[in-house]
């Protein structure tokens, strides 16, 4: 990764963002282009993508070519995870597009932030992150 990087890269990607995220703790496995597997770990969801955390040597892993994101490469990746939904843990998977990597301000443990858009959803995952999404939505306007 590069390391002379504005730090504050990440605050205008969270400021930009179209849809509501659901901050949501959960393990991702990230399979790359080359068919190398990599964990890591969900930090939100939306109904576009996900932002998944994770620390220097996993991110450069992910996404070789460090901070820059060159839009005409293909910059792929398939995501697996699971998202409890109506009582039940839903396989996830998605094909999805690198969108950003930035530095995580002040985080020890996790301090590369990778934005992933979706891209092509397996079976009848889009209905189930849509599911989920709606549910917590619901329960967190309910807690006003």
């Amino acid at each position: 990764m590069h390391a002379a990087v504005n730090t504050h890269t990440l605050e205008v990607f969270e400021e930009t963002r179209k849809y509501p995220r659901i901050k949501k703790r959960l393990p991702v496995k990230i399979t790359t282009d080359q068919g190398q597997t990599i964990l890591c770990n969900l930090y939100d969801i939306s109904s576009d993508g996900i932002q998944v955390r994770c620390e220097r040597e996993t991110a450069c892993k992910i996404h070789p070519g460090g901070l820059t994101i060159d839009r005409k490469k293909d910059n792929t990746v398939v995501i697996t995870f699971s998202l409890p939904v109506e009582n039940e843990d839903i396989k996830i998977t998605v094909t999805c597009k690198i969108y950003y990597v930035a530095i995580v301000p002040d985080n020890v443990d996790e301090q590369f932030a990778i934005g992933l858009t979706f891209k092509k959803f397996e079976g009848q995952t889009v209905k189930y992150i849509g599911r989920y999404i709606l549910d917590e939505l619901e329960q967190s306007s309910a807690a006003f």
